[in-house]
């Protein structure tokens, strides 16, 4: 449900957990070790942030889940707006930042 015009509310309904791989591989010269997903299964209600959102407006556990894109390392404070997607876990306080590597 949209909440406002750069955040959403959503909920879990469920969640199956499928993976192919249970050991660690390489791919692209990145190490991947499989493990179970945290932060999203003992949730249910998450907000989306998306790229423009104001960063004061975040809740402070997103802030702060999600300050390696959020800060200007230059000034060391927060920028003004996102510019990729945050999603918050309300209940585990987990934050999930869109991967967005070049």
């Amino acid at each position: 449900m949209q909440v406002g015009e750069k955040e959403f509310s959503l909920k879990l309904l469920s969640l199956k957990i499928t993976t192919g791989k249970k050991k660690p591989y390489i791919k692209n010269k990145m190490l991947y070790i499989p493990e179970k997903p945290y932060g999203l299964e003992k949730g249910k209600n998450f907000i989306l942030y998306t790229p423009g959102y104001l960063v004061a407006d975040m809740k402070e556990g997103a802030q702060l889940g999600a300050s390696m894109i959020l800060t200007d390392f230059e000034t060391g404070e927060y920028v003004k707006e996102s510019s990729t997607y945050i999603l918050y876990n309300k209940k585990t306080k987990r934050t999930f930042v869109e991967e967005n590597w070049k």
